[in-house]
């Protein structure tokens, strides 16, 4: 927020308000269009981009690219898109990867986490500045863990297969 506060010879909050806006927009943008997306492409794929879309904005806060009015707000947008993205992407990927049976468990405990993470996030980001006087160390760190997960998540592989039979097993066909 310091980088903002100088953005433009400004005190920044006319950037700063105007960037959570664009975060809002981007928010949900990603929220409707993601299921077009994932209609036509690979999902860990789109994950992967979105994680490595994350991974970008945090490196581009740690840097004087941040004081450009136009970069706060693009990395406000690619924060909103990537943000956005993962409320949809939770449910897809926990469906087609465990399949129907324990979906609402494992979606319930995935949702969860991505809920505690975002109820954490705030105060460790408000830990790490108060004791660096800085949020650098802490966007080095989320930069490094989505780039991580942009590499693990197409770990996941193909889809499995699964019988769209309706026949319960050992029944004659």
């Amino acid at each position: 927020m310091d980088r903002v506060r100088r953005c433009a010879g400004s005190d920044g909050r006319d950037v700063a308000a105007q960037a959570a806006a664009v975060v809002g927009i981007g928010l949900a943008v990603a929220r409707v269009g993601i299921g077009a997306v994932l209609d036509r492409a690979f999902a860990p794929l789109v994950a992967s981009v979105a994680c490595l879309a994350g991974a970008a904005v945090f490196l581009v806060l740690t840097t004087d690219f941040i004081r450009l009015p136009g970069m706060v707000m693009l990395s406000a947008l690619v924060l909103g898109l990537a943000t956005g993205s993962e409320g949809d992407l939770i449910p897809y990927l926990a469906r087609r990867y465990f399949g129907k049976r324990h979906l609402g468990a494992i979606y319930g405990a995935l949702f969860g986490i991505s809920t505690l993470g975002g109820a954490i996030g705030p105060f460790v980001h408000g830990a790490v500045f108060d004791h660096f006087k800085s949020y650098a160390p802490i966007h080095d760190v989320s930069s490094v863990l989505c780039l991580f997960c942009a590499g693990a998540i197409p770990l996941l592989g193909r889809y499995p297969e699964r019988s769209t039979s309706t026949l319960a097993p050992g029944a004659a066909q």
